[in-house]
């Protein structure tokens, strides 16, 4: 699957539905889809599709037990982290606008309890991988992943 540049905001947000539908089963058509459209969106940047992390977080911002937003995280850690894992003593008010965004709804839609691969994504952008630990940074108080 490959996007034309610049997609409408329909098709995204239609997209964006589709990678965060509820997959009980990764080998079935549902799961392949889902895998599908995480490639084809995976290579756009924030700057080519400004729309599409807006509509992730929407999204996201709305828990919902049955959904497995791991694709979605990965997909929106990309956008709001375009250059990789942050340096280490990098303070949340260094943060874009989207990074802060991002970092508040993963604390607000308690992601990082959803399984053991949301904390590793968000280590692997040198994020605090707990809860906990994420609030704190927030509040101010230093972080090193090292």
């Amino acid at each position: 699957m490959r996007l034309l540049p610049a997609p409408d905001t329909a098709l995204l947000a239609e997209l964006a539905d589709c990678l965060m539908e509820p997959v009980q089963d990764w080998e079935s058509q549902a799961g392949a889809m889902a895998n599908a459209v995480a490639s084809a969106l995976g290579g756009l940047t924030a700057n080519s599709v400004p729309q599409l992390a807006g509509l992730l977080l929407e999204r996201m911002r709305v828990p919902d037990p049955h959904r497995h937003d791991f694709l979605a995280l990965r997909l929106l850690l990309g956008l709001a982290f375009p250059g990789g894992p942050l340096r280490d003593g990098t303070a949340f008010d260094d943060l874009s606008p989207l990074q802060q965004e991002v970092v508040r709804v993963v604390i607000g839609a308690s992601l990082l309890r959803q399984g053991t691969m949301m904390p590793r994504a968000i280590g692997e952008c040198n994020l605090p991988y707990t809860e906990e630990a994420l609030a704190t940074w927030c509040a101010g108080q230093p972080h090193s992943a090292t």
